[in-house]
């Protein structure tokens, strides 16, 4: 099959740390179509340029336009010079990768609705519902994980429960502080010691404080130096899947508007089960019973923990299934599969 050449428009993110998905899926991508990589951080981009300038400029032939996850930036007082291109005028199928669906999402989809997207991909379920909006294709494509990051699993596994990730999303959304809270004594946003009911666990911690306000910035540096358990500190992917493949458990939490994060296959293909706060959203992915979830109010957050925890051969069946689930298809080289497939059938 003769691969497609297309125009990949997105800022650098090889060395943005917050989320490693963009990276990830543009990687698998580039391996089953030609992606001339055009944008901010990338060899040649210069501000002030037209879309012909940099069609012309290229090696190759270009099939299509491809709006990668950071064509527009998040916040609403930056552009970014992308958005001034006037994809229409190359006469080229424009297919969209929406990113962060939760932020400016009216914007973004009058943005494509004006550039004729044909095709719009988006890790959100309601990706043809935002597809209808502006006359388009939607299609759903789940988030996944890388395979070659994926560490070989350990038989003791003696991390019981294991998170490290932000404490508090975009929207404000509590399920992961809560839990902390509910788990630790906290300073803040700081964990010092587990509760009494989960002294005998072996928990790794590793949350990013809010730090809302320079006053709670320099309260939670000095309380570090005090308490450096349970303080933050980033972690390599090396060093985030060696965790995943010691650990029992793995906290999740669905993302702002309803995102199943990459967390969710990262543990599954790790060999660990997903703990995490019920929710609906989980059917439009994974088979019931799958998951072990806990209730939004945490009554049954001790129980179901101590239980799965309890409960070896349970655990190892749920991780068994998650573990087929995660190699059979929802690999970022499989998401990218999908991907091309479809931007095949707009050319």
């Amino acid at each position: 099959m003769v691969k497609i050449n297309a125009l990949y428009l997105s800022r650098n993110m090889s060395q943005y740390k917050a989320a490693y998905y963009q990276q990830e899926f543009m990687e698998a991508l580039a391996k089953k179509i030609n992606l001339q990589y055009y944008g901010p951080g990338f060899p040649g981009f210069a501000e002030r340029n037209t879309l012909a300038n940099i069609v012309a400029k290229s090696d190759v032939a270009i099939d299509c336009i491809i709006l990668g996850h950071s064509w527009l930036n998040e916040l609403e007082t930056v552009q970014t010079p992308l958005v001034e291109l006037d994809l229409r005028s190359a006469g080229l199928p424009v297919i969209a990768i929406l990113n962060k669906e939760y932020n400016r999402l009216d914007s973004k989809l009058r943005y494509l609705k004006s550039q004729s997207c044909a095709l719009l991909i988006s890790h959100h379920h309601r990706a043809p519902e935002f597809g209808a909006k502006i006359n388009s294709k939607g299609k759903f494509i789940p988030f996944g994980y890388p395979s070659a990051c994926v560490r070989d699993s350990c038989k003791d596994r003696p991390i019981d429960l294991f998170f490290s990730g932000l404490l508090e999303n975009a929207r404000g959304d509590s399920a992961r502080l809560d839990a902390m809270r509910y788990m630790f004594h906290c300073n803040g946003d700081l964990p010092l010691a587990r509760r009494h009911p989960f002294k005998a666990l072996n928990i790794f911690w590793n949350g990013i404080p809010r730090q809302r306000t320079r006053i709670e910035y320099f309260g939670y540096r000095a309380s570090r130096i005090l308490f450096p358990k349970y303080s933050y500190h980033h972690l390599s992917r090396t060093a985030y899947f060696s965790r995943l493949a010691r650990s029992r458990l793995v906290f999740g939490s669905v993302s702002p508007g309803g995102l199943i994060g990459p967390r969710f296959f990262e543990a599954m293909a790790s060999g660990a089960v997903v703990f995490c706060q019920e929710s609906a959203l989980y059917d439009n992915i994974f088979p019931r019973g799958l998951l072990v979830t806990f209730s939004k109010n945490l009554s049954d957050f001790r129980e179901k923990l101590m239980a799965i925890l309890s409960d070896e051969e349970g655990r190892k069946d749920l991780a068994q299934q998650g573990l087929t689930l995660a190699v059979n298809g929802s690999s970022w080289e499989s998401r990218a599969e999908e991907a091309a497939k479809s931007i095949r059938a707009e050319l």
